[in-house]
């Protein structure tokens, strides 16, 4: 998990020892057009899906709000208007039509109460379905048509300017959260619920991550890493018998 630098120059004073967690989702969903129907004149012909880039709250108890003013969207250049800002409430989100995949630069503003620089991610636009052959997720995405491609992520706010701290731990902000709605911990603690309670216990509608979808995913990382050991172990066979047929050959030249 990264550790976002704060920004120093000229500001309030800091509250020591205390770590702000606020969790966040970001990514891209995609769809492709029909083949058997009209599309609007306004789309070009070579176009072949409409996808939307996002930046999403957790869930509903996790508001973007309290930190976030803006979000801004870098495109490939071949588009018109590539940079486009979005403004706090948002939704924090793009939509386009185009035929490649390409990076998003997904650049992050904080409330001016904050004091904290903008800070910047990537994100790879997918607009065909992804994963192992076979595997569930690819599956869905296959019968569904859409392609969702979304990370979870957390910004951290290391030794917050006190008044922005008085903001994250309001009782607004931490309403549904545990822990209540406390002004944070001293002595190094982090404020707010432990990580681990970040995330809910099981999928349910409108839930976007739990920690029952986090352990399948793990199993599904653990059958991958399994799956490039073996290929691993064939080509280094492979080429453990090339240099053999090679040491072979340079005996016979040496011989002749």
């Amino acid at each position: 998990m990264p550790r976002w630098p704060q920004s120093t120059a000229n500001q309030p004073s800091r509250v020591k020892g205390i770590q702000v967690h606020r969790p966040f989702v970001y990514g891209s969903l995609a769809t492709p057009f029909p083949t058997n129907t009209p599309r609007p004149s306004s789309i070009p012909p070579e176009h072949t899906h409409r996808w939307t880039v996002y930046l999403s709250p957790l869930s509903p108890s996790h508001p973007l709000t309290p930190w976030l003013k803006k979000v801004q969207f870098k495109l490939h250049e071949t588009y018109a208007n590539s940079t486009r800002m979005i403004e706090s409430p948002g939704p924090f989100e793009i939509t386009e039509t185009g035929w490649g995949e390409f990076e998003v630069q997904i650049k992050l503003f904080f409330v001016p109460e904050a004091g904290e620089k903008s800070q910047t991610l990537w994100h790879a636009l997918k607009l065909h379905p992804f994963g192992v052959e076979g595997s569930e997720e690819r599956l869905k995405m296959e019968r569904g048509g859409e392609v969702r491609s979304e990370c979870y992520e957390e910004v951290v706010f290391s030794e917050p300017v006190e008044g922005f701290l008085e903001v994250l731990t309001s009782p607004a902000e931490m309403r549904g959260k545990a822990g209540g709605g406390g002004k944070g911990k001293k002595g190094g603690q982090m404020v707010g619920p432990d990580r681990g309670a970040e995330l809910p216990v099981r999928d349910a509608p409108g839930v976007v991550y739990s920690q029952e979808k986090e352990q399948a995913q793990m199993v599904l990382l653990r059958e991958a890493g399994k799956t490039v050991e073996a290929l691993m172990k064939v080509e280094k066979e492979k080429l453990r018998e090339k240099e053999q047929r090679r040491e072979e050959l340079g005996r016979d030249g040496e011989r002749g």
